[in-house]
């Protein structure tokens, strides 16, 4: 078969084991409660400071957050989303890597374990099987984050937040800024899981490199080391938010780079071990 289908028939596969597997229906649905508690507790906080110092201020406030996180383009940029969503933003990107952690530390270490694996390196190349698998992890990944937005969506929505047109718009708008840096928590992950036999000792590899990670961020940020600072995911969202198209651009091109040289990476060395 060509790579491409390889690719595709080992995505679809990893996608519906994530989705149908009793751990994958636990997380979707405690995703996406989280995500209507938590969207209904902005609502309550957003209301109660509407009432103490009135909306215009409270926007002003908010576009001053935004600045102070990125800069004040982007901040113009984000006061024109509802307020609620704009809470949500940052806690959806620092969630990500414990919901890539959670669903994906298993991914290939749980084929390596039983040796299930045998029956795929017949049929597709181990590369195909390796990029197959993170981007069955990314669907699924994706497709529980964007429960999780549509659900918090409804709440306020539910709440009279916004129109229905502004809230699916930006919500939309928003989740779909978190994709590229979902794919590389997603390859990183793959790539971990890739290594060990145990899907344990994977899933507690796994969390050291995400907060390894995270460690070496802040050290840069210390430092002012602007290179170093893109070894961590996240970061990539200061481009990525941009309303400048080229800079957006540059941020979701650094992103996939970033997701090949990690993919790449995996896949020869998954080509080489010992399945």
């Amino acid at each position: 078969m060509p790579p491409l289908v390889e690719i595709a028939l080992v995505a679809r596969r990893e996608l519906r084991r994530n989705l149908r597997s009793a751990k994958g229906l636990l997380l979707l649905a405690l995703s996406a409660s989280g995500g209507g508690l938590t969207a209904l507790a902005l609502h309550k906080l957003h209301a109660a400071g509407a009432d103490t110092l009135g909306p215009e201020q409270l926007e002003q406030l908010a576009q001053e957050a935004a600045t102070r996180s990125y800069n004040e383009e982007i901040g113009r940029s984000l006061s024109h989303a509802p307020i609620t969503l704009l809470f949500l933003l940052p806690i959806s990107i620092w969630l990500a890597p414990l919901l890539v952690s959670l669903v994906g530390f298993d991914t290939l270490s749980s084929d390596l374990q039983f040796r299930t694996i045998r029956y795929w390196t017949v049929r597709a190349r181990r590369e195909s099987i390796f990029i197959g698998k993170v981007a069955g992890l990314w669907a699924a990944i994706s497709l529980c984050t964007l429960a999780t937005q549509a659900v918090a969506w409804g709440v306020l929505l539910g709440k009279g937040e916004s129109s229905a047109v502004e809230m699916l718009t930006w919500g939309a708008k928003l989740w779909a800024m978190t994709l590229p840096m979902g794919l590389v928590w997603c390859a990183i992950a793959v790539l971990v899981s890739g290594q060990f036999r145990s899907p344990m000792l994977s899933m507690l590899t796994l969390q050291v490199v995400f907060i390894g990670i995270w460690a070496v961020h802040l050290f840069a940020k210390m430092r002012d080391y602007e290179w170093m600072t893109r070894l961590y995911p996240n970061n990539f969202d200061s481009l990525i938010l941009s309303p400048d198209l080229a800079t957006s651009a540059l941020g979701v091109f650094g992103c996939l780079v970033y997701a090949a040289i990690v993919t790449a990476t995996g896949a020869l060395l998954f080509a080489k071990r010992d399945v």
